[in-house]
């Protein structure tokens, strides 16, 4: 057993169970490639604590065990709890282009493009997936949203599609010249 891990769990022994206690613990877990058990420790922790941070953890988890609407459930109550959790947004538009459901992550990277610390890195990423996915009208509403407040940023979200294709055909290799007929006189 993982030393810090034996120590919460002793802790745990001896006084009251906090949701934060099972969040580490989950950590611990998580980090150990113990997956189910992580997953039940985030989901006292939830019981517990129902908070933004908890909530993000679970839904990672049931992502990672490919749980995709258990993940969607999580993350949607991270963002009830926590609106302005640009992680828990990210997570959820994550899951959301996973699952093909579309529809509200433009407005949404809408709002998260106008808040008032914009992670930029988490729109990119999304964008990044969307495009990959073959969902440029996403890409195009992302670049679109951040285009007011960073310039640099939206051509960097417009330049993602071209930036795939071209790793893509640098993947294919090229067509070997077909066999031709030896020229005649």
């Amino acid at each position: 057993m993982i030393p810090a891990l034996a120590t919460l769990r002793e802790y745990a022994d001896r006084f009251p169970v906090t949701g934060g206690i099972m969040r580490h613990i989950g950590d611990l877990h998580f980090r150990a490639g113990r997956l189910a058990e992580a997953r039940k420790a985030y989901l006292e922790a939830v019981a517990l604590d129902p908070s933004a941070d908890h909530y993000i953890c679970l839904g990672m988890i049931e992502t990672r065990l490919g749980s995709l609407p258990e993940a969607r459930a999580a993350f949607q109550k991270a963002v009830k709890l926590d609106a302005q959790r640009a992680d828990a947004r990210a997570g959820l538009l994550r899951i959301l282009l996973e699952l093909g459901e579309t529809d509200t992550i433009a407005p949404t990277l809408t709002r998260m493009a106008a808040a008032e610390a914009p992670d930029y890195d988490a729109i990119v990423a999304i964008a990044a997936q969307a495009a990959r996915a073959g969902h440029t009208d996403i890409v195009t509403a992302a670049a679109d949203a951040v285009a007011p407040r960073n310039p640099y940023v939206a051509n960097r979200i417009r330049s993602i599609p071209e930036a795939i294709a071209a790793r893509q055909s640098a993947l294919i290799p090229p067509r070997p010249p077909s066999p031709r007929a030896p020229d005649e006189p």
